[in-house]
C-alpha cells in the first residue's frame, strides 16, 4: 500500500483503492481511485474524504446554454427515441406507429418493386365502386328525338335547335348529298369559317356530350333537299 501522489498544484491526487488519502491538505482536496474510477473530496484538510456524485446521476439545469456532443444509450431497443418538438428532420430509417390523420403533404414515395405483380400490386376497394365512377363519367342518353328539316333553297341557312342536356347528336341529309355545317349562324349559306363540309355518302356524328344548348346550322348547295337529326338527351 502506498500513498496518494499530488499530480497539480492545485491539490489534486491519484491513487490505487488500497492506497492512503493525504491526511494534511487544503480543504476542497480532491483525489482519485484510478481503479474504481472514482473521485473523493475533502473539506477538513484530509481527516474525512467524500465522494463525489457520480456524473451519472447529475441533472442539468434549465438554461440557454447549448450542450456539446452527447451519445444516445443503445443498450435497449426502444429505450433511447428522441421526440423532436420542432425542426427538420433530415433521415429516417424506420417508423413503427400509424402516420397521423391530417392535411400535410408527403414529399416523394416510391412503390417497391422488388416483386412484380405483389410488393407493386394496387387492388381495387370495390368493383361497384369503380363501375359506378365510370358510369358517371360516361353520359347516359334515354331519350331520343328525331328532326327532320327541309331545305328548299340552295345556300340558304337553315337551322335546328337542340334539347338540353343532349348526349349524342348525328345530323346527314336525306340522300346522304353534301352539305355545311356550323354551330354559329351566319356561316354556311355563302361559306364563311368557321364551318364544317360534310362530304356526301357521311354524317355528323358525336357522342359522349352533355350539352345545356346547342344549335345546328347547316346549307345545301342544291335545293331541295331534308336534313335528317336523330338527337338522344
Amino acid at each position: 500500500m502506498a500513498n496518494y501522489q499530488l499530480i497539480t498544484k492545485g491539490n489534486y491526487y491519484i491513487g490505487a483503492t488500497a492506497d492512503t488519502k493525504p491526511t494534511s491538505c487544503t480543504n476542497g482536496s480532491r483525489a482519485y481511485d484510478y481503479q474504481t474510477k472514482t473521485w473523493y473530496i475533502t473539506n477538513d484538510g484530509g481527516s474525512t474524504w467524500s465522494t463525489m456524485q457520480d456524473l451519472d446521476a447529475l441533472v442539468l439545469g434549465a438554461g440557454t446554454a447549448l450542450v456539446g456532443k452527447v451519445g444516445i444509450d443503445q443498450a435497449t431497443a426502444n429505450a433511447n427515441e428522441v421526440v423532436v418538438k420542432s425542426g427538420t428532420v433530415t433521415s429516417v430509417t424506420s417508423i413503427t406507429n400509424a402516420l397521423p390523420a391530417g392535411t400535410n403533404l408527403v414529399g416523394k414515395v416510391g412503390i417497391d418493386q422488388t416483386t412484380p405483380g405483389t410488393t407493386n400490386a394496387v387492388v381495387e376497394a370495390s368493383a361497384t365502386a369503380i363501375k359506378t365512377a365510370v358510369e358517371a363519367l360516361t353520359p347516359t342518353a334515354t331519350t331520343p328525338v328525331i328532326y327532320n328539316v327541309t331545305i328548299t333553297t340552295l345556300d340558304t341557312e337553315y337551322s335546328q335547335a337542340l334539347p338540353a342536356n343532349t348526349k349524342k347528336f348525328r345530323i346527314h341529309l336525306q340522300d346522304f348529298a353534301t352539305f355545311r355545317l356550323a354551330y354559329v349562324t351566319g356561316k354556311v349559306a355563302t361559306p364563311s369559317a368557321p364551318y364544317e363540309t360534310i362530304p356526301a355518302n357521311s354524317e355528323k356524328y358525336e357522342d359522349g356530350l352533355s350539352l345545356a344548348a346547342l344549335t345546328l346550322y347547316f346549307a345545301s348547295p342544291v335545293s331541295t333537299k331534308i336534313a335528317e337529326i336523330e338527337v338522344w338527351s
